[in-house]
């Protein structure tokens, strides 16, 4: 069963409409007693990091979150709540990654961007397995996000900015699998079957 925490998401979201095409068993909570007994959780993207952050704290996940063992995903403004600080919201976040984020400097951006993803060194991960290194993701936002230790792969066409972020059982992504396409759906499965 894999948790998706509900700080805002809606029902009908992309990211809820891919689980239901993948056939994923999930549920959708902000309560810790539910989160504890799923096998693995996602951190979906959100308009709205200070009003998730708050969210979190309110319904006891934040510190929960913190010291969570089992497979997780953050997607988009998930990486950012991942991270130790969301510079553009001023928000202190997770700190699962000790990394901050800001918004971007000199890059033309229009949210639906497409971009390839470009590997540090001979590493794919996991996420990846099946999906041909040319393909394109969809990203909703872009903040600035230098690779870092923990970066698997930074967008080709910016290789300043990380794309995929790994660190123990906690994964995260910049862009929106959700939205990708069918190598998108693929991503999730990854995530749901393989991780």
């Amino acid at each position: 069963m894999v948790g998706v925490i509900d700080y805002g998401i809606e029902q009908d979201s992309d990211l809820i409409k891919a689980l239901k095409k993948l056939g994923a068993e999930f549920i959708i909570s902000n309560e810790e007693f539910q989160i504890t007994k799923c096998s693995k959780i996602i951190l979906p993207d959100t308009e709205d990091i200070n009003h998730a952050v708050k969210n979190l704290h309110i319904s006891n996940l934040f510190n929960y979150l913190r010291v969570y063992k089992k497979p997780a995903l953050g997607i988009a403004s998930g990486l950012k709540i991942l991270c130790e600080f969301a510079g553009e919201e001023n928000k202190a976040c997770l700190g699962v990654f000790p990394l901050s984020t800001s918004k971007p400097v000199d890059v033309q951006f229009s949210p639906g961007t497409l971009y390839s993803l470009k590997f540090r060194d001979t590493y794919i991960p996991p996420l990846m397995k099946d999906i041909p290194p040319d393909t394109k993701f969809y990203f909703t936002r872009l903040f600035d996000f230098p690779c870092n230790i923990y970066a698997t792969s930074c967008i080709k066409e910016i290789d300043s900015i990380c794309a995929i972020v790994e660190k123990e059982n906690f994964t995260a992504v910049h862009f929106s699998p959700e939205k990708s396409g069918d190598y998108g759906l693929t991503l999730l499965n990854n995530f749901i079957n393989n991780i």
